[in-house]
């Protein structure tokens, strides 16, 4: 059994960038004050901006598993969002739309990335 530690060290690097963007990006936009529905609306820009920026990355540099990066970068965001959902349950809609937001820019910026690596070949990618 041969271990890829491109492969490894990527998601280690990605994993630990993830838990970095879940606390100061989705963490912090979600829990400031909000005083009007254009800072939201800047707010859910930034974090898309951010998680898209993360995912573009890991889908230019990591291999072709686009599914593989959008759960690392998004799980830990969705995780945070739902555990402080029980105690904050009255933002629940806003909490839903960052939770949809996350993974989806992820998963646009890493289909992205691997698509301008273009015809180069990916880094191989063992399960």
């Amino acid at each position: 059994m041969k271990i890829d530690i491109r492969l490894w060290l990527g998601t280690v690097l990605l994993t630990l960038l993830s838990l970095l963007a879940a606390f100061f990006v989705t963490f912090n936009m979600v829990f400031s004050d909000v005083f009007g529905a254009l800072e939201r609306l800047e707010s859910y820009l930034f974090a898309g901006t951010v998680f898209f920026a993360l995912g573009l990355g890991a889908g230019l540099i990591g291999s072709a598993r686009v599914r593989r990066w959008t759960w690392i970068l998004g799980a830990p965001s969705v995780a945070i969002l739902a555990l402080y959902t029980f105690t904050e349950y009255q933002n629940v809609l806003i909490h839903l739309g960052f939770a949809v937001l996350v993974p989806l820019a992820s998963y646009g910026g890493a289909r992205l990335g691997s698509r301008l690596r273009g015809k180069k070949p990916a880094p191989p990618a063992r399960p």
